[in-house]
């Protein structure tokens, strides 16, 4: 694997995005997935090599391992509209007792 392969995945350990993590994999100190906490997205690959070499980079600079579950973050997008989805439920049970 040359340096240039791993150039694309960068912003996984240098530093422009700190919000990268590795999920651990099960009984496997080598293994994991790079996941970003803030934005909820996994960086998959599907060469087992590069991969990891990815999670190497990772840890050599540092990128913490999380320690438990992450839970995914409410997409802004949708938080809007699961307010309008409730109030429109409630105004529909409103006519419904009327």
């Amino acid at each position: 694997m040359d340096a240039g392969s791993l150039d694309a995945y960068s912003d996984l350990w240098d530093g422009s995005d700190p919000d990268w993590v590795i999920l651990p994999s099960d009984g496997n100190d080598d293994g994991g997935l790079p996941y970003n906490r803030r934005t909820g997205v996994a960086a998959l690959m599907c060469d087992d090599d590069l991969a990891a070499a990815v999670l190497r980079n990772m840890r050599a600079h540092g990128v913490p391992v999380a320690e438990s579950r992450l839970r995914h973050p409410e997409p802004e997008h949708l938080v809007g509209r699961l307010t309008d989805l409730d109030a429109a439920k409630a105004a529909r049970d409103d006519l419904r007792h009327k």
